[in-house]
């Protein structure tokens, strides 16, 4: 393939990838808002939000393995796998420290954030082990994202995280209308649907 056409794809396929999320969130959030109403509504945001800060636990090494495998020559299959499970490890461990270390400050942030409406705390406090869990989970995938960009295989990717922004999305706002809208259904579901897509990555 012509390094200049393969260039054009790879573009068009990492924009396709950046804007398909942005307009299922464009679509569900009016959902969102009717289901489970302003309050609940705002209070997922501040999880995702919260939820997004964990990346900074990578300390880069995502990035590394970026270089790292695509410096290493591809017919070194093994030397890339090396370079892979290397950082998946170590990205592990820092996923498995940060989570216990996360879960007492996340305690102490949302347990003493005031909620005008009736049982948003609890439901919250609730949800947090589940919250603590995509620490690792954020580390790890993170990992694996970076092993496919390495290789260039941005159709896999970009496919990857446009199922796994439309499920997060819409899974909690089915359930929000077929079962319950209270958060410790919601944030978990939110959870296992990002483990399940990481163990697809697998």
């Amino acid at each position: 393939m012509n390094p200049r056409t393969s260039l054009k794809k790879n573009v068009v396929l990492n924009v396709a990838g950046s804007v398909i999320p942005l307009l299922v969130a464009i679509v569900t959030v009016p959902l969102y808002l009717n289901s489970v109403g302003a309050a609940r509504y705002g209070v997922l945001s501040l999880v995702w939000l919260f939820a997004g800060y964990f990346s900074l636990l990578d300390f880069g090494i995502s990035r590394a393995t970026v270089n790292m495998i695509a410096r290493t020559p591809y017919s070194d299959q093994p030397g890339q796998q090396r370079v892979l499970w290397s950082a998946l490890w170590i990205n592990g461990v820092f996923g498995l420290v940060g989570m216990v270390l996360v879960y007492p400050l996340a305690q102490y942030i949302f347990g003493t954030v005031r909620f005008d409406e009736p049982g948003l705390r609890e439901e919250l406090v609730a949800s947090l082990p589940w919250l603590c869990l995509t620490v690792p989970l954020t580390l790890v995938s993170g990992v694996l994202q970076g092993g496919l960009e390495a290789r260039e295989r941005f159709g896999v990717l970009n496919t990857l995280n446009v199922i796994g922004s439309l499920a997060v999305q819409l899974v909690p706002v089915l359930l929000a209308y077929q079962v319950s809208v209270k958060l410790d259904v919601l944030i978990p579901s939110i959870v296992i649907t990002r483990l399940v897509l990481f163990i697809v990555t697998v």
